[in-house]
């Protein structure tokens, strides 16, 4: 375990990178080899020391680089053993039993032997001599019998006589001569014996062809046909008593050992058509009758028979005595073969396994092969790895367990299947032990479980089978599963079993949940009571994972079935998990390094919420209006708006569980984990349970405030799992679950505003407020109404509930994001007017190509078309227009000269301008909420609008915003100001856009520019009104050049000089207006000519003065001659045309004039607010603010000619006259 802390410390930023006590395992016996056959080192080198660990196809966690430096460190190590006698070390024992080394058998069955076969040393002496002489004439010794073993035809006959005689001698003198390599030590020799032995007594291939091409029904006959000879029986009894010494030296005969036993399995079918019945018979002891009990060798039953050919008595009889030497061999490999000639053995059964499926699958046909009687053995060997040494079974069971989840993965053979999936259980049982902390050896023998229910091809049958297989091992090993959780619950995670009814008590209960279900959820219960705090804590994320799993939805599930009861019943067990984890969270002693890794890697990529929307990168930053057009930017400004084009850095946060101790950082990752899956399942999880959801993982992070966790991480959670899952969501498809989306959003805003109420200076409550306020304007910015209304309402809702818990930094966090939000509802306007300059007059546009196409079968909604004259008319033009009709949806495609297109539909753009005037509404209220004005009756309505004033507050809101806040909330104010006049400079898009909306009228946005000036307006004469310079100090100052921008006389100033901009713009309108023929206002700006005619009848040069109208009745006159005159044109004229044209110039110059009016009148209420709420103040307050606005009510009286500005003359006039004392 030190090495596993000190790999992750070092590493931590991988899993291989840190250690299991698996890898530690292994490397610990790789190198004991290593040091004990320092001498080998062709053998044990840095290849085979890395190989046996990384390959090993354990689960390892280490690293390449780590195992190269530890056999660099065992080279390096000198030591020396010098022991008397090697056997008496155990040490070297157990390591010549893990590499095989010597040939031998395990150590305690080799001392075993040892006890009944010590040789003298005369017969050691004899033995040598033999040894020599045998290898000088190995040659000759082998060749003469293999020839004579050729006379043998596919029928099993011998011809003649003297050839069978011969045939005979020649098995014996081999099996002689095996026996005698085998008593001199010589066991390596046997692997030609045995292969030629094989060849000539076990004709597999033949026997197989054989039956299937001869139907006989008789045993007798079929004795006949393929005769047993007592030479070939010898030999299989001879080659399976020398087979295990064989194998140790030489791994090449266990392919002919095994063909061998496989031969004896399916003559004995052959000839008396034995099928084994019972599954599992590889389990029980073979059972003998008395006759063969008493029989110790195969000459004690070959003794009656004198005959070449077995008669049927003694082939049964021999059979029998075949196939219990069969099972004893297979018996004692699994005890006696050490792990390397075991591992061989295990590879040569799954590749003869492999072999008899491919035959039995290419027959196609009943045949002698039966795929479970290897597949068995392979089973038997398996379950006698639980009496060796733990390495042998992590080294054998993966290279079997790969070929056993082939077996059970088949389609094809069913039987073969259920047979692969039984004796698996019974492997796992007998092979899974009580792991200690670190270890993932079960985790190792569970695995094929998993393989096989994730593989495509395996059967339902085969699925409810590993079920109930799996609930058993959980009712009886629940505590000793360990690491066998994961692979547990990935299998069921895999699971695709289909609900069906199963039976006619269920059939009309839709609810009822499957058999297979009720057996998953046994599962769920059973791991929840486990005590094991350690299997617990490392094993809680796959049980998470797996329930998660469960509340995944298969279909449109709006109506109660099974799979919503199966995901109610999960989301009970996941929270049961999460009230475990309170628990745990003081009472777990231990710690997982997975987790730790997983927390490590949490702590470097932190997903926090997007803070770029796509429609952000269609027009640079809202402050370039401002720079471009500085309408109100003649003296210094606090804050140059480029500086909000920077998004507001936060602060660096310190993580919540940074000084938690490992087990308490182990449960907060798992916490994180549950709480990051149930987040994550709401996109998939049953309709019907999506709101319950949201409301269970609202009060989670709710009641984190107090839980040992504590408020801090409920705000990381809120923070960096919650928010990016609505953002996503809410991008994904809105409009597709906009009931349980709005109640997100609703949920997740009162948690919000409950944690910044219980807190004031803390930064993770700060961040929160931050991620949500991105997340709201978001929202603001959403095409679907009933989203971006409710975004707007939840904004609205937590500044109003927590306005007294805002801190100065809570505050930028919220005027920072109204600037954004600001600036993002205006993005459509302006992109459409980027097309457009200004005085343009072809809706067509100028600088691009801009058109209006229908949406196909759609129209815009009712809604949509009254926010639409809400927005774009103002009350006097919505008044004089007609009933609202059904009107085509309609959308504007803008074309670039490079072939670029963008659409903006226009049910979207009203959306994203009624959020604009959401927007400008919420600033209204932060400057105009609580303040006092002495304004005629429409302003005070206007402000009765913002004024939403409890009767526990005693300060309005304008007083505790940072002279910084009021300076952006301007300029908010002024970007929608500017952005609206530049509209209405462009007679082209007002008239893209009356065509958009069918509207009778030329739109205009006076209506905003009107909001957005007079809350300006109001805020600073409201700060003026406070402040308490006197009038000479004002005079001072504003007769000053002086440009410091302290707080009062910055605002006195800026007060002056944006009141004079709204002013001299009127007077500039109006003037325009006047060029264009508009009668109210040529009487005061057209200068009177005086017209000099010649009086002709007279003859006299006398002159007159004549009026307009007979001027015009004179050029009338003059016309007519002329036209009288003139040749007729040689182009004729469209007579349908020329009257048409006359009527739409006419309509398009009464439509142009209109709507210079209309702006006219907007421009003088704003002009007027101001000063007429000037004639309302004391006469204390008028004469301070008499400086301010004196110059600017000059311009106004003198540059416009409006009645109402002649009206407030008088009445500033006779106030002076009053004031001075002047009547």
């Amino acid at each position: 375990m030190i090495a596993q802390k000190d790999a992750f410390e070092l590493y931590g930023q991988t899993q291989s990178h840190f250690l299991n006590s698996d890898a530690i395992y292994l490397t610990t016996y790789a190198a004991l080899a290593v040091v004990f056959y320092e001498n080998n080192m062709e053998t044990f080198n840095e290849f085979w020391f890395i190989n046996e660990v990384l390959h090993s196809g354990c689960i390892v966690y280490s690293s390449n680089h780590w195992l190269t430096v530890v056999y660099e460190n065992l080279i390096k190590l000198k030591m020396e053993f010098q022991p008397l006698d090697d056997t008496k070390i155990p040490l070297i024992s157990v390591i010549e039993d893990y590499t095989g080394r010597s040939a031998q058998r395990m150590s305690d069955v080799r001392r075993i032997q040892e006890v009944f076969t010590k040789q003298s040393k005369h017969s050691l002496a004899v033995c040598k001599a033999y040894r020599w002489l045998l290898l000088e004439n190995w040659n000759k010794l082998l060749t003469a019998p293999s020839k004579l073993l050729s006379v043998r035809n596919k029928q099993q006959r011998i011809i003649r006589p003297k050839a069978a005689e011969a045939f005979d001698q020649a098995i014996y003198t081999l099996l002689a001569l095996a026996k005698l390599c085998t008593a001199l030590g010589l066991e390596e020799r046997n692997q030609l014996i045995i292969e030629r032995l094989v060849i000539a007594s076990c004709p597999l291939d033949e026997l197989r062809s054989f039956a299937i091409q001869e139907k006989i029904d008789s045993s007798t006959e079929r004795l006949n046909r393929w005769p047993l000879r007592k030479g070939d029986v010898i030999a299989m009894q001879t080659i399976l008593d020398i087979a295990i010494d064989c194998g140790l030296c030489t791994s090449k005969c266990w392919n002919d050992i095994i063909r061998c036993t496989e031969y004896i399995c399916e003559v004995e079918k052959y000839f008396f058509g034995i099928i084994n019945q019972d599954q599992t018979c590889w389990m029980s002891p073979v059972s003998f009758n008395s006759a063969i009990d008493k029989a110790q060798h195969i000459d004690d039953i070959l003794s009656g028979d004198s005959s070449d050919n077995l008669s049927g008595q003694t082939a049964c009889r021999i059979l029998q005595f075949l196939m219990s030497t069969v099972n004893r061999f297979y018996e004692r490999v699994g005890k006696e073969l050490n792990l390397a000639s075991l591992c061989e053995l295990m590879q040569h059964l799954v590749i003869a396994s492999e072999n008899c499926q491919y035959y039995v699958n290419s027959q196609k046909s009943n045949s002698l092969v039966d795929p479970t009687v290897i597949l068995g053995r392979i089973f038997a060997i398996s379950t006698t790895l639980s009496i060796r040494p733990l390495i042998h079974a992590m080294k054998i069971w993966p290279k079997v367990s790969h070929h056993i989840v082939q077996c059970a993965s088949l389609r094809s053979d069913g039987k073969l299947n259920f047979f692969a999936i039984d004796g698996l259980g019974i492997c796992i049982a007998k092979l899974m032990i009580n792991e200690t902390n670190g270890f993932c050896y079960n985790q190792l023998i569970f695995q094929p479980l998993q393989n096989i229910l994730c593989a495509e091809m395996c059967l339902e049958e085969s699925q409810e089978q590993i079920v109930t297989l799996l609930a058993t091992f959980v009712h009886s090993h629940a505590d000793m599963i360990g690491s066998g959780w994961r692979p547990l619950f990935s299998a069921l995670k895999a699971l695709r079993i289909e609900n069906h009814s199963e039976s006619d008590n269920n059939a009309g209960d839709i609810t009822a949940i499957s058999s297979v279900q009720a057996t998953i959820l046994d599962i769920f219960s059973a791991y929840l009571n486990i005590k094991n705090t350690n299997i617990l804590i490392s094993t809680a994320l796959d049980y998470i994972a797996c329930v998660l799993q469960y509340l995944h939805s298969t279909g449109f599930e709006s109506i109660p079935s099974s799979n919503v009861t199966m995901a109610s019943a999960a989301l009970q067990n996941l929270l049961k998990m999460e009230r475990m984890l309170h628990n745990l969270f003081d009472s777990a002693d231990c710690s997982d390094q997975h987790l730790l890794q997983r927390l490590t890697l949490r702590e470097r990529t932190q997903h926090c919420v997007d803070r770029y929307l796509n429609i952000s990168f269609l027009m640079e930053p809202l402050s370039t209006v401002l720079i471009e057009e500085p309408f109100f930017f003649d003296i210094e400004q606090k804050i140059p708006p480029t500086d909000l084009d920077r998004l507001l850095e936060t602060p660096e946060l310190i993580i919540p569980w940074k000084n938690y101790t490992a087990s308490r950082r182990s449960c907060t990752e798992v916490y994180l984990s549950l709480l990051e899956g149930l987040i994550a399942v709401t996109f998939v999880c049953p309709a019907s349970l999506q709101s319950n959801l949201l409301r269970t993982i609202a009060e989670l992070i709710k009641e984190q405030v107090d839980t040992k966790f504590g408020i801090n991480f409920g705000a990381y959670g809120l923070s960096i799992l919650v928010f990016p899952m609505l953002q996503q969501w809410m991008r994904k498809d809105a409009a597709k679950h906009e009931n349980n989306l709005k109640q997100a959003i609703g949920l997740f805003t009162e948690i919000v505003k409950q944690y910044l109420i219980q807190t004031e200076n803390n930064p993770w409550v700060n961040r929160i407020l931050f991620d949500m306020l991105i997340l709201l304007t978001e929202c603001i910015t959403c095409t679907t109404n009933r989203i971006s209304r409710l975004g707007y309402a939840c904004l609205k809702f937590l500044i109003k509930s927590s306005i007294h818990s805002l801190t100065p930094e809570r505050w930028t966090i919220i005027i920072r994001s109204l600037w954004n939000a600001t600036g993002l509802t205006l993005t459509h306007l302006r992109f459409l007017m980027q097309y457009y300059v200004v005085d343009s007059n072809d809706p067509n546009g100028d600088l691009g190509n801009v058109c209006i196409a229908a949406v196909e079968n759609s129209n815009f909604s009712c809604e949509t078309l009254l926010l639409a004259q809400q927005i774009f008319l103002m009350d006097e033009q919505i008044s004089s227009t007609t009933e609202l009709e059904e009107t085509k949806k309609r959308e504007v495609v803008l074309c670039n000269n490079d072939g670029t297109e963008q659409r903006i539909g226009g049910d979207e753009l009203i959306s994203i301008l009624t959020s604009h005037y959401c927007i400008l509404e919420l600033i209204g209220i932060l400057l105009l909420n609580g303040i006092d004005l002495p304004v005629n009756e429409q302003t005070v309505a206007f402000l009765k609008k913002f004024d939403e004033q409890t009767e526990s507050d005693n300060k309005c809101n304008l007083h505790k915003l940072s002279p910084d806040d009021i300076t952006i909330l301007f300029y908010c104010l002024d970007g929608s100001l500017l952005v609206a006049r530049n509209f209405d400079k462009r007679l082209g898009l007002k008239m893209l856009i009356q065509g958009l909306y069918d509207f009778p009228v030329l739109p205009n946005l006076c209506k905003q520019a009107v909001l957005a000036w007079t809350i300006r307006s109001l805020a600073m004469y409201e700060i003026v009104r406070k402040c308490p310079l006197g009038k000479e100090t004002i005079v001072e100052y504003l007769l000053s050049s002086n440009g410091s921008i302290k707080d009062d006389k910055y605002y006195i100033k800026q007060f002056q000089l944006c009141h004079r901009e709204v002013c001299t713009y009127l007077c500039c309108l109006e003037k325009k207006l006047s060029r264009e023929a508009l009668r109210h206002l040529a009487i005061s700006h057209i200068t009177p000519q005086i017209t000099l005619i010649r009086n002709d009848a007279m003859d006299e040069n006398l002159y007159k003065l004549v009026s307009s109208e007979q001027t015009t009745e004179i050029i009338s006159d003059y016309k007519r001659s002329k036209f009288a005159q003139t040749l007729v044109p040689t182009k004729r004229g469209n007579p349908f045309k020329n009257d048409n044209e006359r009527q739409q110039t006419i309509a398009e110059d009464k439509l142009f004039l209109s709507d210079g009016e209309i702006r006219c009148c907007a421009w003088t209420e704003m002009s007027l607010a101001i000063l007429e709420a000037l004639l309302r103040e004391e006469n204390e307050q008028f004469e301070k603010f008499l400086p301010i606005i004196y110059e600017n009510a000059a311009i106004l009286i003198s540059g416009s000619s409006n009645v109402r500005v002649r009206e407030f003359a008088g009445q500033f006039l006779r106030l002076l006259s009053k004031f001075h004392r002047f009547s």
